[in-house]
């Protein structure tokens, strides 16, 4: 097998689009995709770009220099196991997930020392759709969370950033304990509330007349419930900070509850403008565009040197 084989594990439409998005900036690059839903990795091949496809995890990643785990929380420990005797001596592995620091433990307990390592995860842009067609393009805007920990091999790190580049994505390098504080108020915690939100409306006697009238708002505010990044293995993984945020949440909750009682239409409409323009700042600070060398590495990873993962050889120790 040629050097320089990338593996995706985990054919969903973010995998595939990953696929995708590698394919257009190195048409070159040997990608095999795995995945043990055999219907799953018949769609990936609908779109051209996998050089193969692997049913087998072992056999999919065995001469892989680059393994990119796409994979749910609950599946990444089994994997690691899985993986800790098939990979080549130099081999890079990166898991994407929204929580980082429970992972980076079990792969520091499964995987040899041969191998380099780095959790990651992608945060797509706030207008772009994971559960649409895949697409080359859906990492444009996005942020590519890399969180490195004392152990982490500098190679690692830098194929991450190398990753994020060749996607069209900012990589953005994290502790790792910051990284799960902060997912937690922006993932954990909205999946949570968007399903509360559901399972309120939906446990009503009245669900059978709600649903003619339900539109776009309700929809909207339920959507997150679907995402990928929501599963009850990731939310208990990451328990402690999911907790607080759920508390700041509860908190904020209860002042709107006292002013809506009290009829305190001002302090109302203060509440709903702060979080209007606070929202709206927000989205404009996000353009939904590939990240130039420039805007991604604005601090102290451009310390470190500029590689080309895709390279023949690369991952390899010298």
């Amino acid at each position: 097998m040629a050097k320089g084989q990338i593996t995706i594990v985990g054919m969903d439409a973010v995998g595939v689009s990953l696929t995708l998005a590698i394919k257009q900036a190195r048409p070159d690059a040997l990608i095999v995709g795995v995945d043990g839903d055999v219907r799953r990795l018949r769609d990936a091949m609908k779109y051209g770009r996998l050089d193969r496809n692997e049913s087998n995890l072992l056999s999919g990643v065995r001469e892989a220099s680059l393994i990119i785990l796409n994979l749910p929380i609950g599946q990444l420990r089994e994997t690691f196991q899985q993986l800790s005797t098939a990979l080549r001596e130099g081999a890079v592995v990166i898991a994407l997930g929204p929580v980082n620091a429970a992972v980076a433990s079990w792969a520091g307990e499964y995987l040899p020392d041969t191998v380099r390592y780095v959790s990651g995860h992608v945060m797509l842009h706030p207008h772009a759709n994971e559960l649409a067609e895949p697409a080359a393009d859906l990492f444009n805007g996005a942020v590519l969370c890399l969180t490195a920990t004392a152990d982490t091999d500098e190679a690692a790190i830098k194929a991450g950033s190398d990753l994020a580049k060749i996607i069209g994505a900012r990589p953005y390098f994290m502790d790792v304990h910051e990284h799960d504080a902060m997912m937690a108020a922006v993932e954990g915690m909205p999946g949570v509330v968007s399903a509360a939100l559901s399972m309120a409306a939906m446990h009503a006697r009245a669900w059978p007349e709600l649903t003619q009238i339900a539109g776009a708002v309700f929809a909207h505010a339920t959507a997150s419930t679907a995402h990928s990044a929501i599963d009850g293995e990731a939310l208990v993984q990451n328990r402690a900070n999911v907790l607080r945020w759920l508390d700041a949440f509860l908190a904020e909750l209860r002042e709107v509850r006292q002013a809506v009682d009290s009829g305190d239409v001002q302090r109302l409409d203060q509440w709903l403008n702060e979080a209007i323009d606070q929202r709206a700042s927000w989205l404009s600070g996000r353009p939904r565009a590939p990240w130039n060398d420039e805007a991604a590495l604005p601090g102290p990873p451009t310390e470190l040197k500029r590689f080309d993962p895709l390279m023949p050889g690369w991952g390899q120790k010298s």
